[in-house]
């Protein structure tokens, strides 16, 4: 039983004293990393944990959290990445519709959560063990369940097996060209695809993982200068704010991706300004992270494509004048890959819905152009995707709508340059009530970036004939009364 061997592509195996993880304080190479990997996957099984065992995690980005997630995988166990941001009642809500059996957590993470499930602190160190008979690996089994924001009212579940990651590293070959001698920064968290997939796709190649101290702007500036990562991956946010600390990138940053919502075309040409090789790419919780690019050497010329699939992935705009890609056309993007997700969970209704004939329906709209580059005009059409995170208008407003005063609320999304996005709120009220006591009553009962940043008092909300919000229309009118 080896997970490395099952994850680390044949041609880069021999790896023994190459650095697998650095930190600011040590580096931990494969061969220690896969003893840790090993003591971990023996002490977890001694206390029930097998095969379709779900196990949350709750945990800032760090090398335990990365040991345990391996640790489960060796013994075809399922991983539940928890948001840290969320509040301790999503979390409990998270945990106990998962099914998770255990949850383990980084000691600085100790919640209030009610889950009747055994709770333990990572441990990271641990004795010497007799030998352990392990089941061969499937890497086929559903490996990881991701909580991300829906449209329909509640996050939902999306299964994913450790062959998604696998080919979605694969799929990025051609864009990256990776080798043992790159280094990627975990710069997302890892309870995101995104982050996630920066695991995976390091350890796939017999890269290096450099984990910062935090996710905060400094810290992935230090990282940047002194660990020198030739590979990461940002969202907008965290791109400017680099940029405003007059950062300039190093000769061995050899490719910058730029994903997690709308780029920005003025933030994009100042990063290649002054020297950036950035990579617009286009993904999803249930592509397994990046299925197109746009590579550095076309970026310049088309600064807001996301360029084209990667590997085997192929791309489809739907419409109602033809059901198939048609250059220039605007539609539903189709995706079809090795990477896509295997339902929701509990939740295959849903998944009926986006998973048809092969094919994820993504809910974005854009077009392909004569090169055959994508370009994305609308993203899933309702929800927000703000700083990188993922939030649903209709959770937000079920928390407005149940404030004493409010009647009714609309919830939606304003451009905003350092987020990419905000959440703001037309609301109709029966009284005068505050933003502070709005925000007062939010905070704690969901995650601070899903409360709203702008209110607007409105008597009335539009609506269709048959009763629903047209919340489209609602952000029209609001943006025209900002103009």
């Amino acid at each position: 039983m080896n997970i490395l061997k099952v994850i680390i592509h044949d041609d880069f195996y021999a790896i023994d004293n190459h650095p697998a993880i650095i930190t600011h304080q040590n580096i931990i190479p494969y061969n220690e990393l896969e003893k840790k990997v090993l003591l971990t996957a023996t002490y977890l099984a001694s206390i029930g944990i097998k095969e379709n065992t779900k196990a949350a995690i709750l945990s800032r980005n760090n090398p335990e959290y990365v040991v345990y997630l391996l640790a489960l995988w060796s013994l075809n166990a399922c991983a539940v990445p928890l948001n840290i941001k969320l509040s301790d009642t999503e979390l409990t809500d998270i945990i106990n519709f998962s099914d998770a059996e255990f949850l383990f957590y980084n000691e600085k993470e100790k919640r209030n959560l009610s889950v009747a499930i055994p709770c333990e602190a990572f441990i990271k160190s641990l004795p010497e063990s007799g030998p352990f008979e392990f089941s061969e690996i499937n890497p086929d089994c559903i490996s990881v369940i991701i909580f991300t924001s829906g449209v329909s009212g509640k996050p939902k579940g999306v299964m994913h097996t450790l062959n998604d990651f696998l080919n979605s590293a694969d799929n990025s070959q051609d864009l990256l060209s990776q080798s043992q001698a790159d280094k990627w920064l975990a710069s997302l968290p890892f309870y995101h695809i995104g982050g996630l997939s920066i695991i995976t796709r390091t350890f796939r190649f017999g890269s290096s993982l450099i984990i910062p101290e935090s996710l905060k702007h400094t810290d992935l500036r230090d990282s940047l200068d002194n660990q020198k990562p030739t590979l990461v991956s940002l969202v907008s946010t965290q791109l400017k704010r680099l940029l405003e600390t007059d950062w300039k990138p190093g000769k061995e940053l050899k490719n910058l991706l730029l994903g997690g919502g709308f780029a920005n075309e003025e933030l994009i040409k100042e990063a290649v300004s002054i020297g950036c090789k950035i990579s617009n790419v286009y993904g999803s919780t249930e592509t397994s992270a990046l299925v197109t690019a746009n590579s550095p050497s076309n970026v310049s010329r088309k600064p807001l494509s996301v360029g084209k699939p990667l590997g085997e992935n192929k791309i489809f705009i739907e419409n109602d004048v033809l059901k198939l890609s048609q250059y220039g056309l605007s539609g539903e993007v189709l995706i079809e890959g090795n990477s896509l997700f295997h339902g929701y969970y509990k939740d295959q209704y849903a998944a009926s819905k986006k998973l048809i004939n092969g094919k994820y329906h993504t809910g974005d709209i854009g077009y392909i152009d004569k090169d055959g580059d994508l370009f994305i005009q609308a993203r899933r059409t309702d929800l927000i995707i703000t700083g990188g995170e993922n939030v649903n208008p209709i959770e937000v407003e079920l928390f407005l709508n149940a404030i004493p005063g409010i009647k009714e609320s609309c919830v939606f999304a304003l451009p905003d340059k350092e987020w990419g996005q905000v959440v703001a709120a037309a609301l109709v009220m029966n009284r005068k009530i505050s933003v502070d006591t709005i925000i007062e009553f939010m905070r704690g009962k969901t995650a601070g970036f899903k409360v709203p940043k702008r209110f607007f008092p409105v008597e009335k909300l539009p609506r269709t004939s048959l009763g629903k919000i047209m919340r489209e229309k609602v952000k029209e009118e609001i943006e025209i009364l900002l103009s």
